[in-house]
């Protein structure tokens, strides 16, 4: 399998959290990654951790977009997550044990009574939609992260008390955590509830696929946390307050991880985190079932403690990636035949004998510079750069059919254009720099892990010019930029949707360095709104409002529509309101396939006259005597269509 790069960023780390996350896809692909894997992204404890979440498949955190998705695939825990953060607000954020007895049983007439809204849900994954369809348009993959446990105050717990190890009180009888080993002398005591993985595999595993369909509807592959928990959990009795003592509970093993396989589409769908001390059945457990495994590069640069399990192997795995990396040769062997490639290890025989690694051979010579650009400061060994613009603009609805040629007018530091971006107001206004002696550039020596590490970077001084101004421009002050007004022409395609981001490159703002590229212009589009069309993804919605004559009888209407060819609408005779009838091919274009369009869903309302006459009223009251003679008694007609719903 080829080797493939990726980052490591949780979207709260980002400066405006998911806001940004296209922004941040642009740099992972402008910089030759092509994986993003991202922390949990469900809703964290009361620490702030996401390993111990109050629900195994909420989303968290969204921009206070105008997103909206459909939240049909999502019923199986929607209600119950809604219904507990109710609760928890009512009940000043106590946990469900402490609840008041009807709701902390769940009885069914005091949750009925309780409404809920799910439109924090929903902006949120149709935000998430919009990420994952950028994400993909740039071959870029999304890694999420699966906790194995969850939190005991948490939605999934309270909803489904009889699939963890609880007492008739609610109350856990073990929890979940690690004995003592090489990094913690007395364990790890998380807390988390522990399966019955019984009364798991007595609903066919019901909790876990819906689980993994969740994620992956979120993500292109997952990580799944302290994978070892499926092989064998640490039971901590719930009074102990360290994890000393304990004992090894048996997990499902294959059994789970076939169903987690088949729901996520594939072994190479999962990565397994295996990191610790794993015994060997464990590992022996991961192989058999194709799944992949991690390695951390930080463990292998521990000289301090060399008891540390997972520093030789790590280190001796960092060595032959950067041999493979950095010899063409051998990069191309093991892109065709993986650890058997011929020849074997470039070491030889007698292995690693010492390398110079440099990190910017490794990566590029420039990866790192990802973090530099999008939170700051200057790339390690190149001149820094402008920032980013990011502007809102709206596009009429038509665009997302036909796509449009536009333009906008935007005000952005640009390179002065009366001193040329020097700063100075002559050719003789300026001095060579005493702290580069005219270089423009300064060197720094840093230590990563055991690595000597020399950095190039502008010089702070004279903006990398190797010159300071003594004669200011009077224009830009010195500065060498100042605010310009510029039009800037793009193309916006078919299918379109709000909230995604075109990039402009280089037509952000000018860098503080005279050296120094400028920044990009990224341009947010908001698609208006359509007088009747309500949209979801390429797909069209509307309702239409029908007499009951045109529902009874049956009517054909024809509307314009937005690919200028008349909508026929076809109501078959004895239709009911709130039918839906699907319009295939007449949606919106895809946006990654403009040439395949989505389906218009027309939703069938009654709409009664406002006013009614006499003459009216008594044909309608003839009406209704003629079909209630045509139809079972009331009580039969409620029975069935109570029949008819429980068999959907």
């Amino acid at each position: 399998m080829a080797q493939r790069t990726g980052v490591l960023c949780h979207v709260t780390s980002l400066p405006n959290g998911i806001k940004d996350a296209e922004r941040f896809i642009d740099f992972v692909k402008e910089y030759g990654a092509s994986l993003w894997q991202i922390l949990p992204i469900t809703p964290p404890d009361e620490h702030g951790s996401p390993y111990a979440s109050q629900s195994a498949f909420a989303g968290w955190g969204n921009d206070d977009s105008s997103h909206k998705a459909d939240m049909m695939d999502e019923q199986y825990w929607l209600r119950d997550w809604l219904l507990f953060q109710k609760l928890k607000e009512r009940f000043a954020n106590k946990p469900w044990y402490e609840w008041p007895e009807e709701f902390k049983n769940r009885d069914k007439k005091a949750l009925d009574s309780i409404e809920v809204n799910e439109t924090e849900q929903s902006h949120f994954m149709g935000r998430w939609n919009v990420i994952r369809e950028y994400a993909s348009s740039l071959k870029i993959s999304l890694v999420g992260d699966l906790p194995i446990f969850v939190s005991h105050d948490s939605a999934d717990v309270w909803a489904h008390r009889e699939l963890f190890l609880l007492d008739k009180n609610g109350m856990p009888e073990v929890v979940g955590g690690v004995p003592p080993d090489y990094f913690s002398k007395n364990g790890q005591r998380w807390g988390t509830v522990l399966y019955d993985w019984d009364a798991h595999r007595k609903e066919n595993w019901r909790w876990w696929r819906e689980r993994i369909k969740r994620i992956m509807r979120l993500f292109d592959m997952v990580r799944i946390d302290h994978f070892r928990g499926f092989h064998s959990a640490w039971a901590i009795p719930f009074k102990n307050k360290t994890a000393k003592k304990g004992q090894w509970l048996e997990g499902p093993k294959d059994e789970i991880l076939k169903v987690l396989i088949d729901e996520a589409g594939g072994a190479d769908k999962i990565i397994a985190e295996d990191l610790g001390i794993i015994p060997q059945e464990v590992v022996e457990l991961r192989r058999r079932n194709n799944l992949k495994g991690i390695r951390v590069l930080q463990f292998a640069f521990d000289d301090k403690n060399p008891d540390n399990p997972d520093a030789e192997s790590s280190f001796k795995e960092l060595q032959e990636a950067y041999a493979i990396l950095s010899n063409p040769e051998e990069r191309k062997k093991y892109d065709m035949f993986g650890h058997d490639r011929p020849g074997g290890s470039p070491f030889g025989s007698g292995g690693f004998q010492g390398v110079d690694i440099s990190f910017d051979d490794l990566f590029g010579g420039g990866f790192e510079s990802i973090f530099t650009q999008f939170f700051g400061g200057s790339p390690r060994n190149g001149p820094s750069r402008g920032s980013d613009l990011l502007v809102n603009h709206a596009v009429p609805f038509q665009a997302a059919m036909d796509g449009m040629e536009d333009e906008l007018e935007i005000e952005a530091l640009k390179d002065c254009d009366n001193c040329k971006g020097s700063g100075s107001s002559d050719e003789g206004g300026s001095r060579t720099c005493p702290t580069c002696e005219g270089r423009g550039r300064i060197d720094e020596i840093s230590m990563i892990g055991p690595f000597r590490q020399r950095i190039r970077k502008d010089c702070t001084s004279c903006r990398g010019s190797g010159r300071i101004v003594t004669s200011p421009c009077k224009k830009c002050k010195g500065e060498g930029r100042a605010f310009e007004s510029m039009r800037v022409k793009f193309s916006v395609s078919p299918g379109i949707s709000s909230g995604a981001r075109l990039r402009m490159r280089g037509q952000g703002e000018a860098s503080n360095s005279i050296n120094g590229t400028p920044g990009d212009l990224y341009i947010e589009i908001d698609v208006e709104s359509h007088p009747w069309f309500e949209r979801d993804g390429s797909d069209l919605l509307m309702a239409l409002p029908l007499s009951y004559a045109d529902l009874s009888l049956g009517v054909k209407i024809e509307i314009p529509h937005i690919d200028s060819k008349k909508l026929l609408i076809k109501v078959p005779p004895g239709s009911n309101p709130g039918e839906t009838i699907t319009i295939r091919g007449r949606g919106l274009p895809h946006i990654r396939n403009p040439s395949v369009r989505g389906s218009v869903t027309v939703v069938l309302r009654l709409i009664l006259p406002s006013k009614e006459t006499r003459s009216l009223k008594n044909k309608i009251k003839e009406i209704r005597d003629e079909l209630d003679s045509l139809m079972p008694p009331i009580e039969e007609r409620i029975i069935e269509e109570a029949r008819s719903r429980r068999n959907r």
